[in-house]
C-alpha cells in the first residue's frame, strides 16, 4: 500500500544517496586525489542506470512485488553505503590512481570498485525506479518528492561534515534510510524488511565501535611525512571543505628552492596538510623569524627591489608568504584564501587582515591599490604527475592577470612563481598569458615592465606597473650574483607546433594546469612513451578513462534488453524514446556541472559551490516536477518548454561569468539570492521534460518506463564525464551551448515518442 510514509521513504532514500556521494568525494579527496569527485558521480548516475535495466528485463516480477522490493532495498542502500567503503579499504581492492598505469593489478582494481560503490546507487535507484513505474500516473508528484528529498539530503550531507567526520557520517546516513523505512511501516508487512532493519542496527553498531577505515594513497605527501620517524599530529579537523591536519617532524626541514648559498640549518616547522597534500609550513608570530630563509629564494626578489608596504596575498595557503611580508617590513597584509579552514588557520597566527574569498573574485570587486602582488606558485618541485590538470584557476588567466595588472599602484609589482617541470610548459604558459594580458594596457616596449629571472628550480616572473628604472635593473642583478641565481635574457616567446598545449588560459577554459594536447598525444607517444604519457597529466588521463569505460558500458546495458525482451517491450518506437532521455539527462548533468565550475567565483571554493549548485537545482526541478503533476502532456507544449530551456541555457552561457564577477564579495545571503535567481528559473523548467516525457510513454507504451529511466541514468553518467572533457578542451561557453542542444535536439522526438 502506498501511503504518504512511502512517499516520505522515497525523499529519504534520494537524499542519502545525494549526501553519500558528498563524503565519497571528501573520502576520495583524502585517500586519492580531489578529481575521483567524477568518479562518484558518473557511479551514483550508472547505478541509475543499472536499476533501470533491472526493472526493465523484469517489469512484472518487480511490479507485483513492490513492497516486498522497495523497502528493503531502501534499508539495503544504507548498509551498503558502509559496506561499499569498508570493502574499498581492503588490500585486496584497494587501488592507487599513481600505479594505475604501470600495474595491471592496481587496473583490475578501478572497474571492481565501480563495482562496489555501484551497489549503494543500485539499491536507492531501483528504489526509485520501482515507484516511478508503479505510480507513472502521478510522475510529477513522484518527482517531486524524490528531487526535494535529493536537495535536502545535499544540505543534510554538507551539514553533517561541519560535525562529524565522512565516516561517522555515513553511519548516520544509514540509520536515516532504517527510520525511513520503519517511519513507512515497511517492517509490518513483509518479514524481509525486518531482517534488513534488524541487520541494519547490528551494522550500525559495529560501525559505530568499528568505522571504516580510510588508507591514504603511499603518494599522497601526508602518508609520507607519517612513515617517518618522530612525527606527530599536532591538530586535525574535518570539514565540508575538506581535512585539514598539521603535523611535526624534526626530521622534515623547510628549505623551499633556496640558494645554494645559503649555509645555516633549515627551520622544521609545523606542516599543514589538506586532503593529505602539503599546503606549506605554519609560522606564528612568536616563530616569524624563521621564514627569514626565504630570504635566499626567489621570493625575496620583490623585496631587494624596494620595500612595500600594501601587500595582497593571494590563494595565501597555509600564510607563508604573509608571514614573509610582515618579516619584510610591510605596514599592511590582506590575505585572500578561498578555503574558510585556512584563512581562520591564517588569522589565528599572523596579525594580517584575512578574507575568506575566491581570489579572482576580490581583484575584482576591490578597489584598493597595493604594491605588490603575489601570486601562488604554480607546478611542484619535482613534477605532480598531472594531479590537478583539471583543477581550474581563475587568477592565471588572461582576465585574471588584467585583475591584478589594475589593482597595482603607481609603481607597484606582481609576482608569479614556477617550479621548473620538464618538459617545459608552465613558464612557456605564464609568460604567454602575461604578454596576450598586458598588450591591451601597455602600447608600447611591453619588455621593459617584465623581468624574468631563474633560481633553484624556479622561475620567477616579476611585472610592474611601470618601466624598470637603471637602478632597479642593478639591484635585481646583485640580487642574483648574490644567490648565484640568473636573468632570462629574453624573455619567453610563442614555441609554435609545441608539443604541449602552452596558450594562455582564459575565464572561459580557467585551466591553467592542463597541457596535454589530444592532437599531440602520437607525437608525445614516439618522444616520450606511453608509459609516461599518463603522469603528464594523470588526472585528465582518468577523466578520459572513465568517460570510454561509461560509453562502453553503457551502450552494452542500454540495448541488451532490447536484444532479449523484444517481446516484452512493445509500444512506441524506441530510437526516439532514447534519444529524448538521453538528451535530457546529458544536458541536464552539462549544466550542473557547469554551473559547479562558475559558482566557484561567487562562493569561493568548489565545496561550497557544489552544495549550492546542486541543491538549488534540485529543489527547483522537483517544483518544476510537482507543477506538471496534473498537466496533461501535450507535445505542442513540451515544444514549448523545450524551446524556453535551450534559449535559457544558451543566454546563461554567454552572460553568467560577468555576471558572477561583478556580483562578488557580498553576504552569504545575497549571494545565495543571486544565485536562485539565476540558476532557479532554468531549473524549474529543467525538471519538466523527464514527468512528461514518463506521462505520454504511460500513455502510449509503459512497458518502456523502465528502460527511458535508465537510458536517461546512463546518459546522465556520460554528461557528468563528458561536461568535463569539454569545459577543458572547448570551454564554458560552448559547453552550454553543447547543452542547449541537447535539448533542442528533443524538440525533433517529440512529436515521435
Amino acid at each position: 500500500m502506498i501511503n504518504v510514509g512511502t512517499y516520505i521513504a522515497l525523499g529519504a532514500v534520494s537524499g542519502t544517496t545525494i549526501a553519500f556521494q558528498i563524503v565519497l568525494i571528501q573520502i576520495f579527496s583524502f585517500t586519492q586525489w580531489y578529481h575521483f569527485a567524477f568518479m562518484v558521480i558518473s557511479t551514483a548516475l550508472l547505478g541509475g542506470g543499472v536499476a533501470g535495466i533491472i526493472l526493465t528485463l523484469g517489469r512484472m516480477w518487480f511490479l507485483k512485488r513492490f513492497e516486498l522490493i522497495y523497502f528493503p532495498s531502501i534499508a539495503l542502500a544504507g548498509l551498503s553505503m558502509l559496506g561499499s567503503v569498508y570493502l574499498s579499504q581492503l588490500e585486496c581492492f584497494r587501488f592507487d590512481s599513481f600505479l594505475l598505469f604501470t600495474n595491471v593489478g592496481e587496473l583490475l582494481k578501478l572497474p571492481l570498485n565501480y563495482l562496489i560503490f555501484l551497489t549503494p546507487f543500485f539499491f536507492s535507484s531501483l528504489a526509485v525506479g520501482l515507484f516511478i513505474s508503479v505510480k507513472h500516473g502521478e510522475i510529477g508528484r513522484v518527482y517531486f518528492w524524490s528531487l526535494s528529498g535529493a536537495a535536502l539530503g545535499a544540505l543534510t550531507g554538507w551539514a553533517l561534515l561541519w560535525y562529524l567526520s565522512p565516516e561517522a557520517t555515513l553511519t548516520v546516513l544509514a540509520g536515516l534510510n532504517l527510520i525511513a523505512v520503519v517511519i513507512a511501516g515497511g517492517i509490518r508487512t513483509w518479514f524481509l524488511g525486518r531482517v534488513a532493519v534488524a541487520a541494519g542496527l547490528v551494522g550500525l553498531f559495529l560501525a559505530s565501535v568499528y568505522p571504516p577505515p580510510t588508507v591514504l594513497s603511499e603518494y599522497k605527501d601526508l602518508r609520507r611525512i607519517l612513515n617517518l620517524p618522530h612525527t606527530r599530529w599536532k591538530d586535525s579537523l574535518c570539514s565540508p571543505y575538506g581535512r585539514i591536519d598539521i603535523v611535526e617532524s624534526p626530521l622534515v626541514r623547510y628549505a623551499p628552492a633556496i640558494s645554494l648559498a645559503f649555509e645555516d640549518q633549515p627551520p622544521t616547522p609545523p606542516l599543514v596538510f589538506m586532503n593529505g597534500d602539503l599546503v606549506g609550513p605554519l609560522f606564528t608570530l612568536d616563530s616569524i623569524n624563521q621564514v627569514a630563509i626565504l630570504n635566499y629564494t626567489l621570493g625575496a626578489l620583490p623585496w631587494a627591489i624596494e620595500t612595500r608596504k600594501e601587500v595582497l596575498i593571494l590563494s595565501a595557503g597555509s600564510g607563508e608568504r604573509a608571514a614573509y611580508a610582515l618579516y619584510r617590513g610591510a605596514e599592511k597584509v590582506t590575505a585572500v584564501e578561498s578555503n574558510p579552514l585556512l584563512a581562520n588557520l591564517i588569522r589565528q597566527n599572523l596579525a594580517v587582515k584575512v578574507l575568506s574569498m575566491e581570489p579572482r573574485s576580490y581583484l575584482e570587486v576591490e578597489h584598493q591599490n597595493y604594491d605588490f602582488i603575489s601570486f601562488p606558485t604554480l607546478g611542484n618541485f619535482g613534477g605532480n604527475g598531472g594531479i590537478n590538470a583539471i583543477k581550474e584557476s581563475y587568477i592565471y588567466t588572461v582576465e585574471g592577470i588584467r585583475a591584478a595588472w589594475g589593482r597595482l599602484s603607481g609603481k607597484g609589482l606582481l609576482m608569479i612563481l614556477t617550479w621548473e617541470d620538464y618538459p617545459l610548459r608552465y613558464s612557456l604558459r605564464v609568460a604567454a598569458t602575461i604578454k596576450e594580458a598586458l598588450e591591451r594596457e601597455i602600447k608600447e616596449r611591453l619588455l621593459d615592465h617584465i623581468s624574468v629571472v631563474r633560481g633553484l628550480n624556479q622561475m620567477a616572473f616579476l611585472v610592474k606597473k611601470t618601466p624598470f628604472s637603471a637602478e632597479e635593473k642593478e639591484k635585481i642583478v646583485n640580487f642574483c650574483k648574490e644567490l648565484g641565481f640568473s636573468i632570462l635574457p629574453s624573455f619567453p616567446g610563442e614555441a609554435k607546433g609545441y608539443l604541449f598545449k602552452i596558450s594562455p588560459a582564459r575565464d572561459s577554459r580557467p585551466y591553467p594546469h592542463q597541457f596535454i594536447k589530444l592532437s599531440s598525444l602520437s607525437a608525445i607517444e614516439q618522444r616520450y612513451g606511453w608509459t609516461r604519457v599518463p603522469y603528464f597529466e594523470v588526472g585528465y588521463v582518468l577523466i578520459w578513462l572513465t568517460l570510454l569505460e561509461i560509453i562502453v558500458l553503457s551502450s552494452l546495458l542500454i540495448f541488451l534488453p532490447l536484444k532479449l525482451k523484444r517481446s516484452l517491450m512493445p509500444g512506441p518506437d524506441k530510437m526516439p524514446v532514447f534519444l529524448y532521455f538521453s538528451g535530457i539527462g546529458m544536458g541536464y548533468m552539462c549544466v550542473e556541472i557547469a554551473f559547479i565550475e562558475k559558482y566557484v567565483l561567487l562562493f569561493g571554493s568548489v565545496p561550497s559551490s557544489f552544495m549550492v549548485v546542486v541543491s538549488l537545482m534540485l529543489f527547483f526541478s522537483a517544483l518544476g516536477s510537482w507543477a506538471v503533476s496534473s498537466v496533461t502532456p501535450e507535445r505542442n507544449k513540451l515544444l514549448i518548454l523545450v524551446g524556453i530551456i535551450s534559449l535559457g541555457i544558451f543566454i546563461l552561457g554567454f552572460t553568467l561569468t560577468s555576471v558572477l564577477l561583478k556580483s562578488a564579495g557580498n553576504t552569504l545571503l545575497i549571494s545565495v539570492l543571486l544565485a536562485l535567481l539565476t540558476i532557479g528559473p532554468v531549473s524549474f523548467f529543467m525538471g519538466m521534460p523527464f514527468p512528461l516525457g514518463i506521462k505520454i510513454l504511460g500513455q502510449v507504451g509503459e512497458e518502456v518506463i523502465p528502460w527511458a529511466w535508465g537510458v536517461n541514468g546512463f546518459f546522465s553518467v556520460v554528461g557528468a564525464c563528458l561536461a568535463t572533457v569539454l569545459a577543458v578542451e572547448v570551454g564554458f561557453v560552448l559547453l552550454m551551448i553543447f547543452a542547449s542542444l541537447c535539448y533542442s535536439k528533443t524538440v525533433l522526438l517529440i512529436t515521435r515518442l
